[in-house]
């Protein structure tokens, strides 16, 4: 049995059946079948280059031995994939959720349909990690969406979830594909589009803002604003992964890495994104945050005294 303190929405804590259970088994003849064999272990050294990343412009990368930058490659693939692992999972149990909180027998069905999706997708990033990632490496945005899934009810996740983030989903798989070296994963990646495309669809034609209480209202405000902060400081954990395998950096060192990656021009563009798609959905939701200036990306050196790693 379960322990209930760890049976969350979420599911991120749930344990795994030992190797070899029949349940296994039966789980396994039950997923679609792939239409690309995956791989059984992590094939490539990473599955994006130093392109994706912007990193032949950062000079410590590029004065790095051959073995060095593979390293820094790899931690940044495995942080990509595990990232997507997290969010697919937490997936299984928004729909799941959303299957409860269903309003009309076609929305139970679809939000059913929806969870199978989720189901399919965790199922095929596993192949491609090394190993699977454990709960304490879980990133602030993987807590909030968490905490968002856990504790908040329709309206609020119905704009969180399906309205900003899997419309955001649909740039973040489309650029994943898009310079994926594996070209089993690119298929993959531009498969979820498919997936994502259908759940922001449902959010857009089932909120409306005047759902909203007021309570409701100002709970989204700060769900958003935090949210938005993340995005704000930038490409923290990339920065996170050049210091790690450096042994640490200096100060200015870093702001030279963050100014070298263009941290503001990369943070904004996915700001004025973001506020794209809620704009049309919850004007005063984003007037508000307007107001408090977090549709503006924090300068390097922001970035770097942030520290929220």
């Amino acid at each position: 049995m379960i322990d209930s303190t760890i049976a969350t929405i979420d599911g991120l804590a749930l344990p795994r059946l030992e190797t070899g259970h029949r349940l296994q088994r039966l789980l396994q003849a039950s997923l679609p079948q792939p239409e690309v064999k995956p791989p059984s272990q992590f094939v490539l050294p990473y599955y994006w280059d130093a392109d994706f990343w912007g990193l032949t412009a950062v000079d410590i990368f590029q004065d790095a031995t051959s073995n060095e930058k593979s390293a820094i490659l790899s931690q940044a693939s495995y942080g990509l994939l595990t990232e997507s692992y997290w969010i697919e999972q937490v997936g299984i149990g928004y729909m799941a959720k959303m299957v409860l909180q269903a309003e009309t027998v076609e929305e139970r069905m679809m939000y059913s349909l929806f969870g199978a999706d989720e189901t399919t997708h965790l199922a095929q990033l596993q192949s491609f990690l090394p190993a699977l990632p454990q709960l304490g490496e879980a990133e602030p945005f993987v807590q909030l969406l968490t905490d968002l899934v856990n504790q908040d009810d329709r309206p609020v996740l119905l704009f969180v979830i399906q309205v900003v983030l899997e419309g955001w989903g649909l740039s973040h798989y489309r650029q994943l594909s898009h310079s994926c070296l594996s070209p089993d994963l690119k298929q993959i990646f531009k498969r979820f589009l498919q997936a994502e495309a259908r759940h922001h669809q449902a959010g857009k034609l089932l909120f409306s803002e005047s759902q909203l209480s007021a309570v409701q209202w100002q709970h989204l405000v700060d769900i958003l604003a935090q949210f938005l902060n993340l995005i704000r400081v930038g490409p923290q954990q990339l920065l996170m992964t050049i210091v790690t395998s450096n042994q640490g950096l200096t100060r200015s060192q870093k702001l030279k890495i963050m100014e070298q990656l263009k941290a503001e021009k990369h943070s904004g563009q996915r700001l004025k994104l973001l506020r794209s798609l809620m704009l049309p959905f919850a004007p005063s939701v984003v007037e508000k945050l307007a107001d408090q200036g977090l549709f503006s990306a924090l300068s390097v050196s922001e970035c770097v005294d942030e520290n929220w790693l």
